[in-house]
């Protein structure tokens, strides 16, 4: 008997679901990020990958709050397999993305061996002593680090500062993708253009364009936007840009992100396209939004259940979680980094014919490798 097609099909099944479940993380994120002000990006695959490693050594009511806030399967034997075949679907082929992730810890602190062999199995994740009384070094050697994972575009991660409470471990995690378009824009069609903050208020900007040519495009009237998809090289992974219809439309289609993520409805078709340059750089204090998605145990000095972690003292516990990313697009591509960083203490539908994507006013975008988002953001204004 061959098993093969049923072992494909198993394996394909297993891939969609991981993918659901990030999908719906990723969805819960962006809403709680929309309440900021001005453009952003974030990389919730980062997020995501950190913290179910954290909920395979969590119990009690810091394992639910994890597996609830980042809608992961009931078992650990499920999460392992999904972060596996996740982490599969990076075949580099056509860009480049490394995913780096560092478990600091002091002498004195004695990981469970257990967890830190699931952790390196199923999430790449490595531990390593540091000298944390030592500041100064310390600080330097991360923030050397995180360079050298995102390729110099994340310069500085911690802080001297950081580190007055004296935290007994800290955990790291980089994202580096870049990427050429399959179809590059002409650097000698880019002009000046506007670009309408509101829609009275235009400012001119660098717009990059290409004309009469055929894109992956779709339309949907519930959700009263244009979706534009900018595949890069191989085809692997690709961009797509979320354009609401009306020019103050943005606020009405974050409402939708569910819907907007789960948009499927593409189809070639003639067009001219207008997308403007854009740099990104965004600070976000994970533990704030993460709390405010009901993660908040973790982050109690009385409360977390991170027993998992250790074999002896008292169970650790989240002090800080900060990411820091940057994106950049022009005219041969993408440049997108994620920096993350985890201090611890101790105690297709019709659509109407068009022949014009212009992103000339307030949009939103991710980045997708297959259908798992690793980056996500907007851009209101430039």
């Amino acid at each position: 008997m061959n098993f093969a097609p049923f072992l494909i099909v198993t394996l394909a099944f297993a891939e969609k679901n991981a993918q659901q479940s990030s999908t719906d993380f990723c969805a819960s994120l962006y809403k709680e990020l929309a309440n900021k002000t001005g453009n952003f990006i974030a990389s919730p695959f980062l997020i995501e990958s950190t913290f179910a490693a954290l909920y395979l050594g969590s119990g009690g009511t810091t394992a639910e709050e994890i597996r609830t806030v980042l809608h992961l399967p009931q078992s650990n034997e499920e999460i392992e397999e999904n972060f596996k075949n996740l982490l599969a679907l990076f075949n580099s082929q056509g860009y480049n993305l490394h995913i780096a992730n560092k478990f600091y810890v002091k002498e004195s602190f004695l990981l469970n061996p257990i967890w830190q062999k699931q952790v390196r199995d199923f999430f790449q994740i490595e531990s390593s002593i540091m000298d944390f009384d030592n500041k100064i070094a310390m600080v330097e050697k991360i923030n050397h680090w995180i360079r050298e994972q995102t390729n110099n575009k994340i310069d500085k991660i911690v802080s001297v500062e950081a580190f007055r409470d004296s935290p007994e471990s800290l955990i790291l995690g980089a994202l580096y993708f870049q990427a050429d378009w399959a179809r590059q824009f002409s650097t000698t069609d880019t002009i000046k253009a506007p670009f309408y903050k509101k829609p009275n208020l235009p400012i001119l900007v660098d717009m990059m364009q290409r004309k009469k040519q055929v894109f992956s495009f779709g339309e949907s009237d519930t959700l009263d936007a244009k979706f534009l998809e900018l595949p890069f090289q191989s085809y692997e992974a690709s961009m797509v840009l979320v354009l609401p219809n009306k020019i103050d439309g943005l606020c009405e289609l974050e409402a939708k992100i569910d819907q907007v993520l789960q948009f499927r409805d593409f189809r070639s078709m003639n067009l001219n396209v207008f997308v403007p340059k854009f740099r990104i750089e965004s600070k976000l204090d994970l533990k704030k939004i993460l709390s405010n998605l009901g993660l908040k145990t973790v982050f109690n000095d009385t409360e977390a259940a991170l027993y998992g972690l250790v074999t002896t003292g008292p169970w650790p516990y989240i002090t800080k979680a900060t990411q820091k990313t940057f994106l950049e697009i022009n005219e041969r591509g993408v440049e997108a980094a994620a920096g993350q960083k985890l201090l611890f203490g101790m105690p297709r539908s019709a659509i109407s014919f068009n022949h014009e994507f212009k992103a000339n006013h307030s949009f939103m975008f991710y980045i997708k490798i297959r259908n798992l988002v690793v980056f996500v953001g907007r851009v209101v204004d430039l």
